[in-house]
């Protein structure tokens, strides 16, 4: 190729130019590692989408998605004004895969909202699913599923549930459901709206308002962050958690397909590291799950090796001693598990419940497991968040139980409990007049009813198996306490200078799941996790032919009997009389009635 240098150089610049031209016309999502930086990874999930989803993602090159710039740590804005959070890294997550197309828009939830129903922003995080924006909104399918607490000051009333709040002044988000859930449930609420978590809770640290109801990661975050060492977590909210999506707008249902898609593309790897980045929980799929601690949480255990917490000794099947002294149950094994999580030190140790809370209390021992959250115990101890259900009722024998509708209807009756029980001791305060019995133990109250020396004993549900057999069956139930202020949901009850024991107990209890506390609890009450049922027999089913063979067999067998008897009789003849063969065939007739 000849020509002088010039020209070569001229069309060596234009061959570039053309280069370069062609590059731009074609989006860097086309090739295996263009300037968006998605690769392979972007290259595969890009195969999966519908030749219409690709066309609509290859037509919009800029998706804006909303984020709450102060709701830590799902999503804020840190003080670089970097959005920082969980659902940030979900959304970075699902952007390398459609080839890093979404910007994040920061602000409050309300305003962002309104954007999405303006179409003036794309989408939104952190959305839960209601009917009045499906007008207006696609959903994603859930990506986070978080419960909501009561958060109250410490040395104030526990609220155990919603119902405790009436009469009390809440805070809520501006803008959030859970604003005309209350007003909706509770016209008598008093209600006050901050414009995020934080000031919200802010008002509940400084007396402004009574409690707050939100959710449970986003205040435990605001919490430790803002040194908000005067509250707690307390009871939960009846209304379903915090279930999150992204909300998508309307008239783009594309985008919501590409984004659900997006959602289940992501690996268990990738998911969890996001929620341990900022739960500080983590799962290893060989062991189960493990407990991120703070280095501040790892030395205080590292001064604390050994931790005693101590439980009644007559609370079985949650505690037994056996012969050697050693303890074995439910709480034992729980424990354990607590153990295992967090590498903590807990000892369970048993004795006279009254004795223990007395040890408790003067801080021989560190806590009380099965503890229940009442307010003389406030001046001694924190409160972790619940960890098992009790129920209790009036047992008796079984010609008085009859007798017993109501719990008014224990008025006046003498009524043993478990001494130092505060629990049975609120039920039986609100009953009304009774004549209070106080025994050792659950089998001491009942014996005291089959002695004479009680009308019923007051005791916990899953007790009722065991001193049934204790007592041969003379045990009835006549009455349980099934109201939602007579249920008990215990808590481990900590020493008061010990509020790190409080958020390392409560990070295990978050970690775990129902099945696990399940398997728990049928291994040590299989009668409580199977009721009885009433046994009958399967039904027989009736075959026709088999009985008219069988019928006909034992007919047949009658004849020849009867014939063969006859002959016999007659001197074996030859042949029979007609009279002999009329009595023949009526003995035959009357062994066919039989037969029948």
């Amino acid at each position: 190729m000849g020509g002088s240098p010039i020209k070569n150089s001229i069309m060596t610049f234009g061959l570039v130019i053309c280069g370069l031209l062609i590059l731009a016309m074609f989006p860097a999502k086309y090739s295996n590692a263009g300037a968006q930086g998605t690769g392979e990874i972007h290259s595969e999930f890009y195969q999966k989408l519908t030749p219409e989803e690709r066309q609509w993602l290859d037509g919009h090159p800029k998706i804006q998605i909303g984020i709450m710039d102060g709701w830590p740590p799902i999503n804020f804005v840190d003080g670089k004004g970097i959005p920082q959070g969980i659902g940030v890294d979900y959304i970075q997550a699902i952007s390398r895969r459609l080839g890093d197309v979404i910007a994040l828009v920061p602000g409050p939830f309300k305003d962002n909202l309104a954007a999405v129903e303006a179409k003036t922003l794309d989408a939104l995080m952190d959305v839960t699913p209601k009917p009045e924006r499906e007008k207006f909104l696609n959903f994603t399918k859930p990506y986070l599923d978080i419960p909501h607490v009561i958060v109250a000051p410490a040395n104030g009333p526990y609220y155990a549930s919603e119902h405790d709040l009436l009469g009390h002044t809440l805070a809520l988000e501006a803008g959030f459901y859970n604003v005309t859930y209350f007003r909706n449930k509770y016209p008598s609420l008093t209600i006050k709206e901050y414009p995020d978590t934080e000031r919200a809770l802010d008002a509940v640290s400084r007396g402004e308002a009574d409690a707050y109801v939100g959710n449970r990661a986003v205040a435990a975050w605001i919490m430790l962050q803002g040194l908000m060492s005067n509250l707690q977590f307390q009871g939960r909210a009846e209304k379903p958690g915090s279930v999150l999506t992204i909300g998508v707008r309307k008239d783009w249902p594309q985008l919501a397909s590409i984004l659900d898609k997006a959602l289940a593309d992501l690996t268990v790897e990738e998911v969890q590291e996001i929620h341990r980045r900022w739960t500080g929980i983590t799962f290893d799929t060989s062991k189960g799950a493990k407990i991120f601690l703070t280095p501040e949480e790892r030395a205080w255990l590292s001064e604390h090796p050994v931790i005693k917490i101590g439980i009644g000794d007559s609370w079985a099947p949650f505690v037994y001693k056996k012969s050697d002294g050693s303890l074995e149950g439910y709480d034992v094994d729980f424990l354990s598990r607590i153990n295992e999580l967090t590498g903590a030190g807990i000892q369970l140790v048993a004795g006279p419940r009254k004795d223990i809370v007395g040890q408790a209390e003067r801080r021989e021992i560190d806590g009380l497991a099965e503890s229940a959250v009442v307010e003389s115990r406030r001046e001694h101890f924190q409160f972790t968040d619940p960890y098992n259900v009790v129920e209790y009722a009036a047992a008796t024998l079984p010609e008085k139980a009859a007798s017993v509708r109501t719990a008014s209807d224990l008025r006046g009756k003498r009524i043993a409990h478990l001494k130092g029980n505060i629990w049975t001791g609120k039920i039986i305060a609100s009953i009304g007049e009774v004549q209070i019995i106080e025994a050792q133990s659950e089998e001491e109250a009942f014996r005291f009813v089959v002695e004479g020396k009680a009308d019923f004993a007051l005791i916990p549900i899953h007790q009722y198996a065991p001193l049934r057999t204790i007592f041969h069956e003379t045990l009835s139930i006549a009455h349980v306490f099934s109201g939602q202020e007579y249920v008990l949901r215990t808590v481990y009850s900590i020493r008061k200078d010990w509020p790190e024991l409080v958020s390392i107990i409560n990070k295990a209890l978050s970690a775990i799941d129902k099945s696990e506390k399940q398997a728990l609890f049928e291994k040590w009450m299989p009668a409580a996790a199977v009721p009885a049922e009433l046994v009958l027999p399967e039904p027989v089913q009736f075959d026709k032919t088999a009985f008219l063979l069988k019928s006909l067999g034992i007919i047949f067998l009658c004849m020849a009997v009867i014939i063969f008897i006859a002959w016999l009789v007659k001197g074996r003849p030859r042949q029979l009389s007609i009279r002999d063969s009329q009595i023949l065939i009526s003995f035959i007739f009357a062994a066919l009635i039989a037969t029948s």
